[in-house]
């Protein structure tokens, strides 16, 4: 296997600033179980965009129940 090229040693940090991030754009996901053994789950997710003001999001609320798994 041959060494990678100059070009290619910051590739990774560059990627991490400049792939999949805008500017004025923030998206936030999170995730969190409720209860005794766990049975409740909800799922939050948001995006806001800065320039134009809007925001979209959604909740996710899964129960389980014990006695169908």
């Amino acid at each position: 296997m041959a060494p990678p090229t100059f070009a290619d040693l910051g590739k990774s940090a560059k990627d991490l600033f400049n792939k999949g991030y805008n500017h004025g754009f923030v998206k936030v996901d999170a995730t969190t179980r409720a209860g005794e053994n766990k049975e409740v789950e909800f799922k939050t997710a948001a995006a806001h965009n800065l320039g134009s003001g809007k925001l979209g999001g959604n909740l996710d609320v899964k129960y389980k129940i014990p006695a169908y798994g």
